[in-house]
């Protein structure tokens, strides 16, 4: 793994993609580490073909063991609960978005993490909220509003795909998975750059520390995240990445596989070691493949 610093984004509404840099070590497709190997013999496991949810960009295992999946912008925070053994549907409606500084129209959710009660969600702006499950029934409701994750971010609230471009999120579940990251509470995924920007925590809240930062992908490849009970960060790529899905131990890659189908833009690890990946193809149903490979987890999850 190699550490990066970048310069920051500035806002703006739906910017082409960038242009690759001139090719560099640092640029360079991120391969196995030495001693590193493959997944080892992954098996896709019987799953629903889909989810009936527009553009799948965020998943997340809730504490009863169902999974949220979130859909991208465009749909005011859309969501579907699955069972996590079959995919069926088990819950629908839409996440409380809030209304102050633009929030109402800010739904570009691209990442979802779970630490105890609070599943917190990250825009591709860079803007964080966190919901919590309904006492008196099904639903979400809004306890932390939208704020950002770096001050010097010129990215507004209601932009879309500005500035790092953050594609996942993936927050330690446990005290000992944050030991394990090295002064990390977790990380924010950049498609635009391809690099995990660390987290620090700061309060009850979490924020972007970007000169510490992990590069596991090229740009515009880097999908998404998660961080299991032990401290393994798992990354998933899109299609660009060859659907890549990254093992990660101390800093570096000890383990590839390429999973999933469509186009991926999520990656969640269950606490069995199943590997869930969740398709955007621009519209609904989202794709869903579930494969459980040899060389599993150590308990995720939580994300």
């Amino acid at each position: 793994m190699v550490a990066i610093a970048c310069s920051r984004g500035t806002s703006g509404q739906d910017p082409p993609p960038p242009t690759p840099p001139p090719a560099a070590a640092t640029d360079a497709p991120v391969e196995p580490a030495a001693g590193g190997t493959d997944l080892g013999e992954c098996t896709r496991v019987t799953f629903a073909a889909s989810v009936p949810v527009a553009e799948a960009s965020g998943a997340v295992f809730l504490a009863d063991g169902t999974i949220l999946v979130v859909s991208d912008s465009g749909n005011d925070g859309a969501y579907v609960v699955i069972d996590a053994g079959d995919g069926h549907v088990v819950e629908s409606g839409k996440l409380p978005l809030g209304a102050s500084d633009g929030a109402s129209r800010a739904d570009d959710i691209e990442g979802l993490s779970r630490v105890g009660t609070k599943i917190w969600g990250l825009t591709s702006s860079g803007w964080v909220r966190a919901w919590e499950r309904r006492a008196d029934g099904p639903g979400f409701t809004l306890v932390v509003p939208a704020y950002r994750i770096d001050d010097e971010d010129a990215c507004a609230v209601d932009t879309v795909n500005c500035g790092n471009n953050y594609e996942g999120l993936c927050l330690a579940p446990t005290a000992a998975a944050a030991a394990a990251l090295g002064g990390c509470v977790g990380y924010a995924a950049s498609k635009a750059t391809g690099d995990l920007v660390c987290l620090v925590a700061d309060g009850d809240r979490w924020r972007a520390d970007p000169a510490r930062r992990l590069h596991v992908s090229n740009p515009e490849a880097l999908a998404d995240c998660d961080v299991a009970a032990d401290g393994t960060i798992w990354t998933g790529d899109n299609l660009f990445g060859r659907n890549a899905v990254h093992r990660i131990a101390g800093g570096a890659i000890v383990a590839t596989g390429h999973l999933g189908e469509g186009f991926p833009e999520v990656i969640t690890v269950g606490p069995d070691g199943r590997i869930y990946r969740f398709s955007d193809m621009g519209g609904a149903p989202s794709r869903v493949a579930v494969h459980d490979c040899a060389k599993r987890a150590q308990g995720g999850g939580g994300r």
